[in-house]
């Protein structure tokens, strides 16, 4: 059984993508259709381990937080201490904050699988690109991450949600909105992202120098990456309005 999962959630994604460069579908459609794929084989894997593991899921990842609440917890401390913040780690990395983290996580799951699938479909498509264009087939439909742009339409939905979850329940309907809005907040940080490398491209051209350095940031920053992807959501936001790459009236004139 775990080998049909894992075909399903490794192959068939990339099998899709095949599939709609050699039908020349558009990156979007290209897509959804890898990331359907590879959604389905997650959540196959989820009821397979709800069906072997006491308790499921639930129980199964609860069970994981708390055996790593040590270790979290240490992590983070040790992190705002080597930024000189240790009054400011103390307050936010308290018993509530850690007792609370399997159920926040847990609550995320619906939008964290969709959003992994994307990024692991994403790589999954540029590996495919790359093999196509060694038997010189034509991949125009696949799109880099320099030209990833959020629609306005996507920053009013993200902006709704997040209004409307402020005020609501922990009703079944608001932890819908609740995962629409991480959903939707996350594809614009990426977005606006997409947007910061763009623009660190002109300084610096090499592709793996430029994730190094951003890892190496994001090893040293630890505590402070939610914030820092707050604000790429601000920066995804205002490119989606203003277009400052001039992405829209590229593809009007293709």
């Amino acid at each position: 059984m775990i080998y049909l999962i894992l075909t399903i959630i490794l192959i068939l994604p990339a099998a899709a993508a095949g599939y709609c460069f050699a039908k020349k579908r558009s990156f979007a459609e290209s897509l959804v259709m890898s990331a359907l794929f590879c959604v389905a084989g997650i959540l196959v894997l989820i009821a397979w381990v709800n069906k072997i593991y006491p308790g499921g899921t639930v129980m199964l990842i609860t069970g994981a937080v708390q055996g790593w609440t040590g270790y979290i917890k240490d992590t983070l401390t040790q992190s705002f201490v080597r930024l000189n913040m240790e009054t400011i780690g103390r307050e936010l990395v308290t018993p509530d904050f850690m007792s609370g983290l399997p159920g926040a996580l847990l609550s995320q799951l619906p939008s964290t699988v969709i959003t992994a699938a994307v990024v692991y479909c994403y790589v999954d498509m540029r590996l495919i690109r790359r093999i196509r264009q060694l038997f010189g087939l034509n991949n125009d439909s696949m799109k880099s991450f320099a030209e990833f742009k959020a629609s306005r339409g996507m920053c009013n939905i993200a902006l709704l949600t997040m209004f409307l979850t402020m005020f609501g329940s922990d009703s079944m309907f608001n932890q819908t909105l609740r995962n629409i809005y991480y959903l939707t907040y996350t594809a614009i940080g990426i977005c606006g992202f997409s947007y910061v490398d763009s623009m660190f491209r002109k300084a610096i051209p090499a592709t793996a120098l430029r994730v190094l350095i951003y890892l190496v940031a994001a090893a040293m920053l630890f505590p402070l990456i939610p914030l820092a992807f707050y604000g790429m959501a601000f920066v995804g936001i205002f490119d989606a309005f203003r277009d400052f790459r001039k992405l829209d009236k590229t593809e009007e004139q293709t």
